[in-house]
């Protein structure tokens, strides 16, 4: 990703592939365009979530995941089932997806029952 201006204008060079040039949008461009244009920030979407699932990676840095849920937790949470097997090209999780979950990145392996955070794409 490159950021830069060209004029008065902002630049924002976003990743290749559909599914990370998304991502980089939401959280990073749109923020940052927000704030150049005068607006308000938009409220935080992110809801306390639990892990469905298994999920081994390599620990450094923060990941998005496309997700679904089906069924919350005891405590109203949403139980998310991660779709895809990481291919950050791949477009058919992203269609299927009713949110984004965000893994830390100082988790390296992700169980379930494991607390994370999910942005809901739908209402």
């Amino acid at each position: 990703m490159t950021v830069g201006r060209l004029g008065r204008a902002l630049y924002f060079g976003l990743p290749g592939n559909p599914y990370a040039a998304g991502i980089t949008f939401s959280q990073i461009a749109k923020p940052a365009l927000r704030r150049a244009a005068g607006l308000m920030e938009e409220p935080d979407t992110w809801l306390p979530a639990v892990a469905g699932f298994t999920y081994a990676r390599a620990t450094g840095r923060r990941e998005y995941v496309p997700v679904r849920w089906d069924c919350r937790d005891t405590f109203g949470r949403p139980v998310l089932t991660r779709l895809g097997q990481g291919a950050s090209a791949s477009m058919s999780p992203s269609a299927m997806a009713m949110g984004i979950a965000v893994i830390p990145p100082e988790i390296g392996m992700v169980k379930p029952g494991q607390a994370l955070t999910v942005e809901p794409l739908c209402e």
